[in-house]
């Protein structure tokens, strides 16, 4: 289970959310991205600066996060940022809340449902980015429901064991203005999950 106690990540967190990084990203290079092999991934317990395209912008354990962040306008990879605070109390809080009653067990394998859901969201921006030369940019809300929808298709093909519990995670997304709402992001995390193509929605 991912530490809950200080906002910081532990040895065994570490561990488990690089296995699940290197898993998406190895998905992404079979599927014939090979830049993806450079894509980083940084997990804050601290805080660190660093240029964000188009600003700079300094991540910390409290926040902000998750991104992925173009290191210049244009580049073909970048780094995917976690910061601990989002894991280690954000997505707990999230799965705890709600009239679905989670199970100790359900919830161990939960939070780590929502790491791979969360890396695959934010790798689908990525995709996004590794696709560009061949597509005009999508804009707005639309961008956010095909990385979530990269994010099911990822989920099932890098980590199928994953996807059950990713699943109910993405049952307990809340819409935003940003991301859309709650029922077009689970709808889109599960059109990838399924098999369907990410195209603009």
């Amino acid at each position: 289970m991912l530490d809950r106690g200080a906002v910081t990540f532990s040895k065994a967190d570490i561990r488990r959310l690089r296995q699940v990084f290197l898993a998406d990203r190895s998905y992404l290079v079979r599927r014939g991205f090979k830049d993806a092999s450079r894509i980083q991934l940084r997990l804050l317990s601290g805080s660190a600066t660093f240029y964000c395209s188009p600003v700079e912008i300094t991540y910390g354990a409290r926040g902000p996060g998750p991104d992925y962040c173009q290191p210049t306008p244009g580049a073909p990879v970048g780094t995917v940022v976690l910061n601990a605070r989002f894991l280690s109390n954000d997505v707990p809080n999230l799965l705890t809340a709600g009239p679905q009653h989670l199970t100790a067990a359900q919830l161990h394998s939960t939070e780590l449902g929502a790491a791979a859901a969360v890396l695959g969201h934010e790798l689908g921006h990525a995709e996004q980015g590794l696709r560009r030369g061949h597509r005009a940019p999508l804009e707005g809300v639309a961008i956010e429901l095909q990385a979530d929808c990269y994010a099911g298709q990822m989920v099932a093909g890098a980590e199928p064991r994953l996807l059950a519990s990713a699943m109910r995670f993405a049952r307990r997304i809340p819409g935003d203005s940003r991301h859309g709402s709650a029922h077009q992001r689970l709808a889109a995390f599960e059109h990838g999950a399924h098999g369907g193509k990410c195209a603009a929605r």
